[in-house]
């Protein structure tokens, strides 16, 4: 058994690799070129029912036989980003204006032989060389990317989307595009909903995301959905909208270009996308295990803050609320608060994008990069969790305000607070 199918077949099957959450990972590339760590390369084969995954013609997806094609002359490699999975890319749509006599003219979609059920996928699309598209994708006709046009600063977008599988194979296709360019997806079984845990057994399972250690890897959105145990539980039912409330790239795009002006966040701003949508707790999980941090934490600051309710807007200057959200993330108004320049309104009307935001800020103390905290208390120790959780109170390193915060927070974990809000 060759590729992709052959690859999970070395640990067991489709169904062990699921229950290990394991996440299947395809780069899009030319042959010859470097693959990344732990990724398989597709280099625009047509799709093949023995290798169980490659190409077919876009035109042909409405038809009951899909029609392989090979697109490999279509592959490109940059050599202009460190991030390989994103130095490559393989054209949907080869572009009318450029000439080139071996280009693949024919739209194409991409296929994957599955088992019927839910998949977690994520999806990347992007060039660093050129703004000269307007990316659109679809994963089992659902829209994922939806007219991403690159600028000179962003020149990626990523999506995370949980599908259904009904006749056999994963199909994405970038219809409605023009010139789509994929670099790489991740595809996942979908865990299964799993009640469980405290409050009566309504509240969310015992298993859970912890902290990691300074440097580590952190997870991709898709790779930290797989993990998420879903769980029809919501205390707070009034934040449906912003749980569903996905940022677009243009959003992301204006937050990613201001946030930084202040030099407050200076890793980690082209990781938070607020990419992910669920109830208040599966949102949390999933913030929890994308920045590698012990879910408990995050679900104590968000009692702290505002006892998990989305819509809660506080710090009021003049009449006018300047924190926001389910985290109280803070928006400048040039007065008494500082406040982090590009959240607003997303800050406000996505939870999950308020939820990441705060996690992130979390990582980047962890990993040594907030260096004005760093050069004010230079015996600090930046692996302390709760140091950084009291920091996001006070701004200061365990004063009076810190300590008193981070008192209350693991008095929410010993009561588990959120299970009776």
């Amino acid at each position: 058994m060759a590729g992709l199918v052959g690859v999970i077949a070395a640990v067991g099957g489709l169904n062990a690799a699921a229950a290990q959450g394991a996440t299947r990972l395809v780069n899009f590339q030319p042959s010859g070129s470097p693959v990344p760590s732990g990724h398989l390369a597709d280099t625009g084969s047509p799709f093949d029912a023995e290798r169980a995954y490659g190409w077919v013609t876009q035109a042909s997806l409405s038809s009951v036989t899909h029609v392989p094609l090979d697109v490999s002359a279509n592959a490109r490699d940059r050599g202009a980003n460190g991030d390989q999975r994103r130095d490559t890319f393989i054209h949907m749509q080869y572009p009318a204006w450029v000439t080139n006599p071996a280009a693949v003219r024919a739209p194409a979609a991409w296929e994957l032989s599955v088992p019927n059920g839910s998949y977690v996928v994520t999806v990347s699309v992007g060039d660093q060389w050129t703004s000269d598209s307007t990316h659109r994708i679809r994963v089992e006709g659902q829209v994922a990317i939806a007219g991403f046009v690159p600028t000179s600063t962003t020149h990626f977008a990523e999506a995370t989307r949980t599908v259904s599988v009904s006749d056999g194979r994963l199909t994405i296709d970038a219809i409605g595009g023009t010139n789509t360019k994929i670099d790489y997806v991740e595809v996942s079984t979908e865990p299964a909903d799993v009640g469980g845990g405290g409050g009566g057994g309504d509240g969310p399972s015992s298993a859970k995301s912890v902290n990691t250690a300074p440097g580590t890897s952190l997870l991709t959105d898709g790779q930290a959905a797989a993990r998420v145990r879903r769980s029809p539980w919501e205390p707070r039912p009034q934040n449906y909208t912003a749980n569903h409330r996905v940022p677009t790239a243009t959003e992301l795009s204006a937050f990613r270009s201001s946030v930084g002006t202040g030099s407050r966040l200076p890793a980690y701003n082209d990781r938070i996308t607020g990419n992910f949508t669920g109830t208040t707790d599966e949102i949390i999980q999933w913030t929890a295990w994308k920045w590698g941090l012990d879910e408990d934490i995050i679900r104590a600051v968000a009692v702290n803050e505002s006892g998990w309710d989305q819509a809660n807007a506080a710090d009021v200057v003049n009449g006018t609320p300047y924190s926001f959200g389910i985290m109280q993330i803070k928006r400048p108004n040039g007065q008494k608060y500082q406040g982090w320049e590009g959240t607003f309104p997303l800050s406000k009307v996505s939870t999950a994008f308020n939820i990441d935001f705060f996690a992130a800020v979390l990582r980047t103390g962890i990993d040594g990069y907030q260096s004005w905290m760093l050069t004010r208390w230079p015996n600090m120790n930046n692996a302390d969790v709760w140091g950084w959780v009291g920091s996001w109170y006070s701004g200061q390193w365990y004063d009076a305000g810190a300590v008193s915060y981070i008192t209350s927070a693991k008095r929410h974990i010993t009561n588990r607070r959120w299970e009776t809000l």
